[in-house]
């Protein structure tokens, strides 16, 4: 071999290093501080006890590339040696992870420490300026997501039974206490709309919901027959905790029922936050609109979420936050790079490299 086709190789060998795919993925891996997840090998994960560190690692490449089976990902890092030994496998012994190692992973993962990684980035962001505090935004897509600044950060998946009302508190009290964030704008649409709701934005996280009235809040009250109610009483609920305000038929002798005593209940809470709130007011229309620029982002977790199985509720949960820190990850790559245009457009800067 000459020394014009030694330096030949060695510039192609550079080029490469820097202008491939395993350059992008390896980028986004190390921006990350895995360190909330162990190293040491879990002896109940695998006949040869896979680092959970490598195993997160090789599912987290599995949503950036969006594939759609394991033994994809498998074939994917037994063709990728350098790679695969950058996130922790040794695939010269042949030691990359089968099919039924990854499933039982995925299904035993305990999240919390994907959690703490996630909150990790995302005070890294902030840090960096490049994360906005100020607004929290919440939503469903078919796989329950919840969301919150201009990027996406916890995913809480539930059964399809369970409404969205129910889901906002449990998921804003697991941000609270990873991220500790008060005195945000709540953004969510109408079908998070609740008393119980807005007085624990209110009074519990000291913030404020911007959340649109349910049509059922417009109709007046109406009793079994279908005859208006009117206006009787209110009174203060002890063992509730909350007003009420008691309607009744005003003529019942022409009820087509023959009933008596048709009545029905209004519930509020004693600070009436949802009702207090002006709706058409110009604070409320222009802080609402920030909700729109969210749909890109459930658009792009939709879009790398539909390989997931949902047969495993844990197996969801874990592809769905890895999904949420491949976009935050991509947002701190972009900075990282001077490509702020490129924040919130993963795709476009995985074609920059």
């Amino acid at each position: 071999m000459n020394n014009s086709q030694f330096y030949l190789d060695f510039v192609y060998d550079e080029y490469l290093n820097n202008h491939c795919e395993s350059k992008y993925l390896m980028d986004l891996i190390s921006l990350i501080d895995w360190s909330n997840i162990p190293l040491f090998k879990n002896t109940g994960v695998g006949a040869n006890g896979y680092s959970p560190r490598a195993m997160c690692k090789a599912l987290f490449i599995k949503i950036i590339k969006n594939l759609s089976s394991v033994n994809e990902l498998i074939f994917f890092l037994r063709s990728n040696p350098k790679l695969s030994q950058f996130i922790g496998f040794d695939p010269i012994r042949n030691k990359v992870p089968d099919e039924s190692t990854f499933s039982k992973f995925r299904k035993s993962f305990n999240l919390d420490f994907l959690y703490g990684v996630i909150s990790d980035s995302i005070f890294k962001g902030i840090q960096l300026g490049i994360f906005d505090t100020s607004t929290l935004c919440v939503d469903s897509y078919p796989i329950p997501f919840n969301s919150f600044f201009n990027v996406p950060i916890f995913t809480v998946v539930s059964k399809a039974s369970k409404m969205d009302i129910d889901s906002l508190i449990p998921l804003l009290q697991m941000t609270v206490s990873h991220l500790e964030f008060t005195n945000f704008s709540l953004l969510a649409d109408k079908g998070y709309d609740s008393i119980k709701n807005y007085d624990f934005i209110h009074k519990q996280l000291n913030s404020t919901a911007f959340i649109p009235l349910r049509k059922s809040s417009f109709k007046p009250l109406k009793g079994k027959c279908g005859k208006v109610l009117s206006f009787h009483s209110k009174y203060f609920d002890k063992y509730r905790n909350h007003f009420r305000c008691k309607y009744i038929c005003s003529d019942p002798s022409n009820c087509p029922l023959h009933r008596s005593n048709c009545y029905r209940y209004f519930d509020f809470s004693k600070d009436n936050f949802r009702m207090f709130l002006d709706r058409n007011s110009s604070k409320f229309k222009n802080t609402y609109k920030k909700r729109t620029l969210i749909e890109s982002i459930f658009s792009s977790l939709s879009r790398l979420s539909n390989s997931t199985s949902l047969r495993f509720i844990n197996s969801v949960n874990l592809d769905c936050n890895l999904a949420n820190l491949f976009l935050i990850s991509s947002a701190l790559l972009a900075h990282s790079i001077g490509r702020d245009d490129l924040l919130a457009s993963p795709k476009s800067l995985k074609y920059s490299f």
